[in-house]
């Protein structure tokens, strides 16, 4: 077997320590509860040991440059879903200083939601927040329109009426 065991951080769902951990080629995984003791938890899988007694954290693999990753896959991900979006590109995320409407609006949903902050949502959470972000854009997009239309309405000249 030439596969090593690959590090990670495990995150909890709520401010406190960060645990540090492997997961082995063999699925199974390990977090170093108390160092100071040698207290540790062991699982499955990384799954199980967030469904287990580590429930909403999130885990941080070592070696992962998870930004510009992150931001590259969605970007794939966006494009290959919409015909459209691959004519209009997101800004790069290299160049990237403030994050857009949409992100902004995941962002809000989630930390709702969820109640953690948005740095430490996982990348499918991201992605699910992004898509309800597009849902609200479509709804405002079109109610927009329809103010538009109805502003255009009013501001046309009344016809002249003839009163003979």
């Amino acid at each position: 077997m030439s596969e090593f065991a690959r590090g990670f951080r495990l995150h909890p769902p709520r401010s406190g320590p960060v645990f540090e951990g492997a997961a082995f080629p063999s699925g199974h995984a390990v977090v170093l509860d108390d160092p100071k003791y040698g207290f540790v938890t062991f699982a499955e899988s990384t799954e199980e040991l967030l469904r287990g007694g580590y429930h909403g954290a999130r885990i941080e693999w070592a070696g992962r440059e998870g930004c510009a990753e992150c931001a590259d896959y969605l970007e794939r991900k966006r494009q290959a879903e919409s015909p459209e979006a691959a004519a209009t590109p997101l800004v790069d995320p290299a160049n990237r200083t403030e994050a857009t409407l949409r992100e902004r609006i995941a962002a809000a949903l989630f930390e709702q939601n969820i109640r953690i902050p948005w740095a430490m949502a996982y990348p499918d959470d991201v992605i699910n927040y992004l898509g309800d972000a597009d849902a609200f854009l479509a709804v405002r997009d079109a109610e927009l329109q329809h103010l538009r239309d109805r502003i255009a309405e009013l501001e046309q000249p009344a016809p002249e009426r003839s009163d003979r």
